[in-house]
């Protein structure tokens, strides 16, 4: 069996981690019983925008892989800035590792694997 390819391997990081987040947010809309808003917004924030991003990786690597990116650089830079204070920073960490890395990893994974193909195909 042939490995992956680096395209193939950030597509499934990424396509797992949105999974993740839908579930979540499809769960937690389901056991909150809050009105339809709550629900499609615990849905739509951040499964839906993970699933916009994923597909556009999908389609465009360089465009995906950037805003997976970003979207890792956000929470690693947001949730610290936000929540900081309120936890130990032991927690700041396992959250930005557990919410930012998973993208910045599948980001850098596209953007490597698209630079490659630039180069090798001039």
């Amino acid at each position: 069996m042939a490995p992956l390819s680096l395209r193939t391997s950030a597509l499934i990081l990424a396509g797992l981690f949105t999974a993740f987040w839908l579930w979540f947010g499809i769960a937690s809309a389901a056991v909150e019983q809050l009105g339809w808003y709550n629900r499609v917004a615990h849905i739509l924030t951040p499964g839906g925008i993970l699933l916009v991003t994923a597909l556009i990786a999908w389609k465009w690597e360089a465009i995906g892989g950037t805003l997976l990116l970003v979207e890792g650089l956000v929470v690693a830079v947001g949730y610290p800035l936000t929540f900081g204070r309120r936890f130990p920073i032991a927690t700041s960490v396992m959250m930005v590792l557990t919410l930012a890395l998973p993208l910045l990893v599948a980001g850098i994974m596209l953007l490597v694997d698209w630079r490659r193909a630039v180069l090798r195909h001039g």
